[in-house]
């Protein structure tokens, strides 16, 4: 019985269930029973690598059995032989890359054992295959196996070759090139085409045309200079040289470095430091005297010194005798004259005699005038002892000559040396008239605590005054004391300060009072004029005198009222006060000034209660075509004037209230020509007149206004009831009336009755 499967623990371990079993399936040597029960012996035959025979490319592997992993090598091959080709220039130098022919069935190198073809192990080949190079094929039943041919490997070889370059006269360039180079390629291992090493030939040329650059001259100049790159000069390129004349130290003002080219000290042509010295915006004038004919002659020409003056400088006269600075400056000038004087001090037995000398100077020469005492001492009982011992002394007219020593601080006391620093002795009580008047540069920067009483025009024009506030004991200002000091600074007066005179401060631009003193009664004319940066908003109560021009120019301050004691408006008084916006006048304000309130320009209401007899020209005009009014409405409900003049218009359309919209004037008794011309917006006039009406001079009173039709608008004139009738038929009122553009109205009842 024959078993055909055996099945041990639940698994089929063998099953020849329907096999056919021959001796064509069974090794050499082995025997199996068959269903009948006789034997069959096996014929294949057991095979190895030694049974593996190869041919060129080809491997062949006969038929049986292989218990184990066979293989063969395959022969070697030789390299072919690259054709090259030509590259291409490339600046100086010529890359080649030559191309290599192959043909099947070679191996790179010459000598390379080609890739093993393998058969695996348990394999029965009963065929051929050819097989691949590069790996492991399976070959069973394939009697033989070819390998397959390769592929070229590229081999990399350089050539260099160096042009010749040429440039003619026009910018073009030609290079070319020829080299011959033989090649042995290098290639990795692989299959490549048969062949043997060869040479590479080079050759070429090509143009190039650069741009051209011809002659050319190079200027200098405050900004750099180029010549552009990548141009071929055809002619000569000459920069200009630099010269210095006049580049010298002394023609260069003290502490500025002048440098000629660039601004780096590596790069610098030339680079000068400064020695001369100089006031900045100042023209100095020294004055020497000729021994000769004792004339003080200027160190300059007249064209020069008008030349400063016309250029916008701070022209200053300087002298000096004895090493003794002298007072000196200009009286006057024209665009044809320069008038200057210069004083002398002469210590005499009854003391001190100032000798005035008056020049007038021009393109023809210096004209002098015979001298003569500015100071008259002469019944004085002061000594040249006592003016160097600093005693205080007068002369005729009882102004104060000396008030410090002869040999040190009399010299600072009478002129204005630039480089000089007065101190006060420490015990003056009092600073006299003109004391430092016109001491355009003399420093003092502090003013002792002792000094009580400080005498007009004591520091008038004293540009080097500047010190940080006023003694104590003070109680007034004298006029014209502290007129022109442009270098002041106060931003406080003396508590106690009662009086402040006429022009006291006048031109003090660095002035920064925010507020007076409450004692202070009165403020004279121009006290405060052209003091630009105070920033006053209120005036003491106590003020009952305030003077023209008062506060002319001072743009910054904020007044709103005037006090009850004051009760004249004088000219000009805030005149150019350009950040006034309201202005309120009390009960006993009776006269307002020409030109009062003129170009202040942010001003847009005025109301004053008292019975004003006198409001001049000009009084809320504007004087410029670039500053214009502001003002909208004008009341003065009291106002008794017999005529009102143009205080609000004026027959130049720019310099007129062009915005005012109402106007009070109360009882006023007429109207003159212009006094409302170009008020372009006037819609509303309240005359308040009772028994008689307000007279109208002439119909030009409301010229280019809406009581006219101006801009297609219209007016309402408020006047007594009683009285319409009378002036719509009156003089002048009814050809106004007649036109068609204005009413009158009724003021009983309106919200303008009283």
């Amino acid at each position: 019985m024959a078993i055909s499967k055996v099945i041990l623990n639940g698994e089929t371990q063998m099953d020849v269930t329907g096999k056919t079993v021959t001796a064509g399936s069974m090794l050499s040597g082995t025997t199996a029973l068959k269903n009948d029960g006789t034997d069959i012996t096996g014929t294949i035959a057991s095979k190895t690598s030694a049974d593996l025979t190869a041919s060129g490319a080809t491997v062949t592997a006969p038929a049986g059995y292989y218990a184990s992993a066979a293989s063969k090598s395959v022969a070697s091959g030789s390299a072919g032989t690259p054709t090259a080709t030509k590259g291409t220039v490339t600046n100086h130098s010529v890359s080649v890359t030559p191309s290599v022919t192959n043909t099947t069935g070679y191996i790179t190198g010459g000598t390379k054992t080609g890739t093993a073809v393998t058969v695996s192990a348990s394999e029965l080949v009963s065929g051929t295959k050819t097989i691949s190079a590069s790996g492991t094929t399976d070959v069973t039943n394939y009697e033989s196996v070819s390998v397959a041919s390769g592929s070229a490997k590229t081999p990399n070889t350089t050539i260099t070759a160096n042009p010749t370059v040429s440039v003619n006269s026009s910018g073009l360039i030609t290079a070319s090139v020829s080299k011959t180079q033989s090649v042995t390629p290098s290639v990795s291992a692989g299959y490549v085409s048969s062949g043997t090493a060869g040479t590479i030939t080079v050759s070429g040329s090509g143009t190039n045309q650069l741009t051209t650059q011809a002659a050319q001259t190079i200027h200098p100049s405050t900004t750099d200079q180029t010549i552009a790159s990548g141009k071929y000069l055809t002619g000569a390129q000459t920069v200009k040289a630099v010269t210095t004349t006049n580049l010298t130290a002394e023609n260069i003002v003290q502490g500025v470095t002048v440098k000629i080219g660039d601004s780096t000290d590596d790069d610098c042509v030339a680079s000068v430091t400064g020695t001369a010295e100089t006031g900045g915006d100042d023209f100095i004038i020294t004055l020497t005297k000729n021994a000769s004919t004792g004339i003080w002659e200027p160190d300059c020409t007249f064209a020069e010194a008008q030349a400063a003056y016309d250029g916008g400088k701070n022209v200053a006269f300087e002298a000096s005798l004895d090493g003794l600075p002298l007072p000196c400056g200009e009286d006057s000038r024209t665009s044809y004259n320069i008038k200057y004087f210069v004083f002398e001090l002469v210590v005499t037995s009854n003391g001190a005699v100032f000798n005035y000398f008056d020049y007038t100077w021009n393109s023809y020469g210096i004209n002098a005038q015979n001298p003569y005492p500015y100071y008259d001492t002469s019944s004085a009982t002061a000594t040249p002892a006592d003016v160097a011992s600093g005693k205080v002394f007068y002369n005729a007219d009882g102004y104060q000559v000396g008030i410090s020593t002869y040999s040190d601080d009399l010299k600072a006391l009478i002129t204005h040396p630039s480089s000089y620093t007065f101190t006060f002795p420490d015990d003056i009580t009092t600073i006299a008239p003109y004391a430092f008047f016109m001491w355009d540069y003399v420093n003092i920067t502090s003013i002792p605590d002792s000094i009580t009483s400080i005498g007009q025009n004591a520091f008038g024009s004293c540009r080097g005054f500047k010190a940080p506030n006023l003694p104590s004991g003070i109680t007034r200002i004298e006029p014209s004391t502290f007129t022109n000091c442009l270098s002041l600074e106060l931003t406080s007066l003396p508590s106690g300060i009662t009086y402040i005179g006429s022009s006291a401060f006048q031109g003090d631009t660095k002035l920064k009072l925010s507020s007076l003193p409450d004692g202070v009664t009165t403020i004279g004319g121009s006290a405060f004029s052209g003091c630009d940066n105070i920033t006053i908003s209120s005036l003491p109560s106590s003020l009952t005198t305030l003077g023209s021009s008062a506060f002319q120019s001072c743009e910054l301050i904020t007044v709103s009222a005037v006090p009850s004691g004051v009760t004249r408006i004088e000219s000009s008084v805030f005149r150019g006060c350009e950040s006034i916006q309201t202005i309120t006048l009390h009960d006993g304000v009776n006269y307002i000034g020409a030109n009062a309130f003129t170009d202040c320009i942010s001003l847009t209401s005025v109301y004053c209660s008292g019975i004003v007899t006198t409001l001049t020209t000009a009084a809320f005009t504007s004087s410029t075509n670039t500053k214009p009014s502001a003002l909208r409405t004008a009341q003065f409900p009291n106002m008794a004037i017999s005529s009102l003049s143009s205080a609000f218009g004026n027959t130049t359309a720019t310099h007129a209230c062009t915005v005012l919209e109402l106007v009070d004037i109360g009882n006023t008794s007429a109207i003159a020509a212009n006094a409302f011309a170009n008020c372009n917006k006037l819609q509303t006039l309240i005359l308040r007149k009772t028994g008689s009406i307000c007279t109208l001079s002439n119909v030009s009173a409301f010229l280019n206004t809406p009581m006219r039709g101006y801009n297609s608008l219209s007016g309402t004139i408020y006047v007594p009831s009683a009285l319409i009738s009378t002036y719509q038929t009156a003089t002048n009122w009814s050809t106004i009336y007649g036109e068609g553009h204005v009413t009158f109205a009724a003021i009983e009842g309106s919200q303008y009755e009283l």
